[in-house]
């Protein structure tokens, strides 16, 4: 107990770099401070629909209208099974440590109401991020969408040094966002060879101040990309995207063909790929037969790229053990821990243990938290922290480890894998 309550201390001293993040922009925030219920609904809604929770539960629960009480009638039906989760706990954490109650009850959730939109305020993000969680910056893919609600690719505005933007290049990829894009780099769209120009002038002109270029295709697709897709058929399929909008079947070539012209800008800006790879996240949505080969399809890349760095999101669970063995065997591809911790616990503490034990410390990537509210977000590093704090223990009583050696490890995990990927950024 002596080990883990001493290196769990030390992880408590970590200033951390938050690898993945979906926040709100604070002023989204600000305009919509939430009831008791917002911390359970990120995630919390899956964990609550797997308990039982129906459709229309959902949808009257969350809605601004519901009464305290009638949410609090369906609430109460599915949180007692529910609460030993990780999403459920992330918010219990932060309801406790934040606004300083124990626990949510019909007696608690006006007054945590009342203590949530107290506290957002201008800084709200700085006071939970950086001084109540410890972390210094946390890498975006930003939720915010503009007026014709498409979503940009980089959030520039706000605290961008607290909240480093990582590039969304789904969209690039699937082609959308025409508007958005013409705007932000002041050129046309209509050809192919437009379009490339575009993703050229959005990287020169937003690159320089992102963490990572991000792609999660895979919820879509395998991550298996054909390198050989001709340019006369890229082109075609281009113009019938613009005129009718292809399916992600149907335009499976043409994101091929941009997919590699993605890789090629992240290269030259130095920047890291991530890519989801893993779980799909919600409810009732499972394939593994396509997530089977994540692991494989991003190795394969990576090793043909090796101008590339390549960052697996999510620790590809349920795949996790393959995951270890392609970071160790691949130098330029690293395993990414976000969400993971709030999955399943237990599997993220082994999965911490197997990697310092098979591959370099500098290939993990120990936390991301992966929610849209910044209290979630602190409630997942304590689990993540707790979590670490195990794994590194029992390397030090079951594998010789010395006290600094795992707190080493755990200091690559935290901040100084993301620092040396960040190249100063």
């Amino acid at each position: 107990m002596a080990v883990l309550e001493t290196i769990l201390e030390r992880l408590h001293d970590i200033r951390a770099i938050d690898t993945h993040e979906h926040l709100w922009d604070e002023s989204y925030r600000l305009e919509h401070p939430g009831d008791w219920t917002l911390l359970f609904y990120h995630y919390g809604i899956t964990a609550l629909q797997m308990a039982g929770m129906s459709a229309a539960e959902t949808d009257e629960l969350y809605a601004d209208a519901t009464p305290h009480a009638r949410k609090w009638e369906i609430f109460s039906r599915y949180y007692p099974a529910a609460r030993n989760t990780g999403y459920l706990r992330a918010a219990r954490i932060a309801i406790r440590d934040l606004y300083g109650i124990e626990e949510v009850t019909s007696d608690s959730m006006e007054e945590l109401t009342v203590r949530i939109r107290e506290a957002v305020q201008p800084g709200f993000h700085h006071w939970v991020l950086t001084e109540r969680a410890g972390i210094d910056c946390a890498w975006v893919n930003c939720f915010d969408r503009d007026a014709n609600e498409d979503r940009y690719p980089v959030r520039d505005w706000g605290d961008t040094a607290l909240l480093r933007p990582a590039l969304y290049a789904n969209d690039l990829i699937h082609p959308s966002g025409y508007g958005l894009i013409s705007g932000a780099t002041g050129l046309d769209t209509a050809t192919l060879g437009d379009w490339l120009g575009a993703i050229d002038a959005y990287f020169a002109r937003y690159a320089p101040q992102c963490a990572a270029v991000k792609i999660s295709l895979a919820y879509s697709r395998p991550l298996a990309f054909d390198p050989a897709v001709p340019r006369a058929r890229a082109e075609a399929l281009y113009a019938q995207h613009r005129a009718e909008s292809l399916d992600n079947a149907a335009a499976r070539p043409l994101e091929d063909y941009l997919f590699y012209h993605v890789l090629r800008r992240a290269a030259d800006h130095g920047l890291p790929i991530q890519l989801h790879t893993g779980l799909y996240s919600g409810a009732n949505r499972l394939n593994a037969y396509a997530l089977r080969d994540n692991v494989k399809d991003v190795a394969e890349l990576a090793i043909a790229h090796p101008e590339c760095t390549f960052i697996m999101l999510h620790i590809a669970y349920p795949f996790q053990d393959e995951l270890v063995m392609a970071a160790r065997q691949v130098s330029n591809l690293y395993a990414e821990m976000s969400w993971a911790w709030v999955v399943d616990p237990v599997a993220a503490a082994q999965f911490t243990a197997q990697m310092l034990v098979a591959a370099p410390m500098n290939k993990l990537l120990g936390f991301g938290g992966d929610y849209a509210w910044v209290e979630n977000t602190y409630g997942h590093l304590q689990i993540a922290r707790q979590g670490m704090a195990r794994a590194l223990a029992g390397l030090v009583t079951d594998c010789g480890w010395s006290l600094e050696e795992a707190c080493e490890a755990g200091w690559y995990a935290l901040r100084g894998s993301a620092e040396a990927l960040a190249g100063g950024r």
